[in-house]
């Protein structure tokens, strides 16, 4: 999901991505995130995202740290 273009994201929106990791992870998959905004970025530390998604700051670090030799 790329939030790089929202600038404000609420308890819903972040609860959203949380089910939405849910859903993968049942089909064996994890979310992605793609977001370098700061005041977004503040909101998934505080509520500590990371044990549900994971994020990154540009799409082409996703693909970085998601190909085969960095997922062994």
């Amino acid at each position: 999901v790329n939030l790089s273009h929202v600038s404000y994201i609420d308890s819903i929106g972040v609860s959203f991505l949380a089910m939405l990791n849910r859903r993968l992870e049942a089909d064996g998959k994890r979310l992605a995130v793609v977001c370098d905004v700061p005041a977004i970025l503040e909101v998934f530390d505080i509520l500590h995202t990371n044990k549900f998604f994971s994020v990154y700051p540009t799409i082409s670090t996703v693909y970085v740290f998601n190909t085969p030799a960095n997922c062994a």
